[in-house]
């Protein structure tokens, strides 16, 4: 936008501030030198929302890939020169967007597309809660405040996986895992750089998604 920008970002390692402070200053540091001036290019802390998957997710995608025409920008969604759009329309897969998870949410592309320029969406429905912004139902709402205040006060007595029913099992994180990058675990011989790679993002899912211990992980 004209003096903001909106993302739609999966945050795998709970590092969302570092990462955001890294991508402004270094825009700052570029921008400055293209166009002179000093100070801060951008200022405040950003805001962030936890967003439910599903059609939470899509609400969300369709906000932020509307926002050009609600601001009277352009009159249709691809005419916007700096939108994914125009990336998620491509043959081409690009790193940084992950067009096979977004299009399991949308499933008919084109008719999706084409009703981007029709029904659009004013405001999202966030709410506030103690532990931020969030949209998604009351039950996912109440989920994510657990998880906050057990963050905020770490037990020593539970270092492995809660069964509260937040955390998934690890055979869905591996399931999900192999989906998304075509690989099989049992046949990962971490000899080429994909496949290294590919295990450090398994090992932080496991992590992350199932409560589990790098200890517990090896």
């Amino acid at each position: 936008m004209n003096n903001h920008y909106h993302l739609v970002l999966q945050n795998n390692n709970g590092k969302m501030s570092s990462f955001q402070k890294d991508l402004n200053g270094q825009y700052g540091s570029f921008y400055r030198k293209s166009k002179g001036g000093t100070g801060y290019i951008f200022q405040g802390r950003f805001k962030s929302t936890l967003v439910q998957e599903d059609e939470y997710l899509l609400t969300a995608i369709r906000y932020v890939l509307q926002n050009p025409l609600r601001a009277k920008i352009v009159k249709l969604v691809k005419d916007y020169p700096w939108t994914s759009l125009i990336e998620m329309e491509k043959s081409v897969k690009e790193p940084i967007i992950d067009k096979d998870f977004v299009m399991e949410f949308i499933g008919n592309k084109k008719v999706f597309i084409s009703g981007l320029d029709d029904n659009i969406e004013e405001d999202l429905p966030i709410k506030t809660s103690r532990c931020g912004y969030i949209l998604g139902t009351e039950a996912f709402i109440k989920k994510s405040i657990l998880k906050f205040d057990r963050r905020k006060v770490p037990n020593p007595t539970k270092m492995g996986r809660m069964d509260d029913g937040w955390f998934d099992t690890v055979e869905k994180v591996i399931q999900e895992f192999e989906k998304k990058f075509g690989l099989d675990i049992d046949r990962m011989s971490c000899h080429s750089l994909k496949e290294k790679r590919a295990r450090g993002e398994l090992l932080v899912r496991m992590k992350d998604l199932s409560g589990l211990t790098y200890r517990e992980i090896k």
